[in-house]
């Protein structure tokens, strides 16, 4: 599924994810996707927030109902 990722500057991209993505893995596939490299993005230094809520690296997209065309800052 598609899923987008935003940035606090207003930049956006997408990633192609499963339910069974972690969170830790859609932040790797951020540090490492053209923003990520261009902008010097760490994994460390990454916190992913879908409907207010900041996601546990820990947790799958599914546990948090994360769906095709949500987006997460």
């Amino acid at each position: 599924m598609k899923c987008t990722l935003k940035t606090l500057k207003g930049d956006a991209f997408p990633v192609d994810v499963e339910g069974s993505t972690t969170i830790l893995a859609v932040k790797e596939m951020a540090a490492n996707s053209e923003s990520g490299k261009a902008a010097g993005w760490e994994v460390a230094g990454i916190k992913l927030i879908f409907q207010g809520k900041v996601l546990d690296d820990g947790k799958d997209l599914a546990s948090y109902n994360i769906a095709e065309n949500d987006f997460m800052v």
